[in-house]
């Protein structure tokens, strides 16, 4: 009988540590799947894809971010850019395509990189210094009213993505399309910074939508805010 009862209040016992480690475990996923664990609001890049889409229908096939909430000082000293990017492959062509062609319809200008006269590049003041000088900086945002980020800066670790020789940092053929832009100040106060070199329309800002090429299996969703 003792025997009896001891194996009992052992199994009580393991079945508490497992149910408590389940309990963990969710909390755990909940708090890595949560949007609100970034900087910019998740309403700027709701049409990426969720955690049953990417179950279903894609891979995570590489990630870029600098966007995550922390409560650690921070000390601006120059221009720079939060940023979420990740480039998903799709499990069909075909699925590729339908995603592509919803995106596209909702886009609110697609531009060709390689069309480099035709867009602006928003990114880190070091980025832009090194391209432009002030004069070039205004003349060149004036001359378009189309802005895409700089990518080069997003993708140098994607050895499949990114190519150091191009004007935006994507391969050639690659096409970009902007779903949500605006020009006001979405990130938490102690990252503005006033760059008096942008001109006071882009002064902040976010811009999110995707980038892709008709003959790549992948799919880039980005955000980025200043």
């Amino acid at each position: 009988m003792k025997h009896q009862k001891g194996n009992k209040m052992r199994t009580t016992f393991l079945c508490f540590i497992f149910i408590i480690g389940i309990t963990n475990c969710s909390c755990t996923n909940n708090r890595v799947e949560n949007k609100d664990i970034y900087n910019i609001p998740d309403s700027l890049f709701q049409f990426f894809p969720n955690k049953d889409e990417t179950y279903k229908t894609f891979n995570l096939w590489a990630l870029t971010e600098n966007a995550q909430k922390t409560d650690l000082p921070y000390f601006t000293e120059e221009f720079a850019i939060q940023s979420i990017l990740k480039v998903y492959s799709c499990k069909s062509e075909k699925i590729r395509m339908h995603t592509l062609d919803s995106l596209i319809k909702k886009s609110l200008y697609i531009v060709s990189t390689d069309d480099s006269d035709n867009y602006f590049m928003i990114g880190s003041e070091r980025d832009i210094s090194n391209k432009y000088d002030s004069i070039m900086l205004r003349d060149k945002f004036y001359e378009t009213d189309k802005i895409i980020p700089y990518f080069h800066e997003l993708v140098k670790e994607m050895t499949d993505i990114y190519d150091p020789n191009t004007n935006s940092g994507l391969p050639k053929g690659y096409k970009v399309g902007v779903l949500k832009s605006g020009n006001h100040y979405v990130l938490p106060d102690k990252y503005k910074y006033n760059w008096s070199k942008l001109p006071d329309e882009i002064k902040h800002g976010y811009i999110s939508g995707i980038a892709y090429k008709e003959d790549k299996p992948y799919i880039i969703y980005w955000v980025v805010a200043w």
